[in-house]
């Protein structure tokens, strides 16, 4: 996930209008509250699952619809095609705009 943030990284200041200093901030916040799992752990049944599920539309996103199955959880994606598949297979997901708005509301 680490990787894949700063991959993004110009593309998430551009989103969120913060600057460099206040994203490494945000950034930093966000991890100290995350817990990260080792995927050694996820089943080989859900890798498969998943790996089916997308490896039509981005394989690189296997390992996040693997452990968003795993936990149960639902998966925040900025990638519009994987996105509306997996709305179309009534996964649990969500887009930046829905996340905006979720934020928006709590921030309210």
């Amino acid at each position: 996930m680490r990787q894949e943030i700063k991959r993004h990284w110009h593309k998430l200041i551009s989103i969120s209008k913060l600057s460099e200093e206040q994203l490494e901030l945000s950034y930093a916040l966000v991890l100290s509250k995350l817990h990260f799992i080792n995927e050694d752990i996820i089943p080989l049944k859900i890798w498969e699952s998943a790996e089916n599920m997308v490896s039509s539309i981005d394989e690189d996103d296997i390992d996040f619809v693997a452990l968003t199955i795993f936990i149960n959880a639902t998966l925040w994606t900025g990638n519009k095609p994987l996105y509306l598949h997996l709305k179309k297979m009534s996964f649990p997901t969500l887009n930046v705009s829905e996340m905006l708005e979720i934020r928006s509301k709590h921030l309210g």
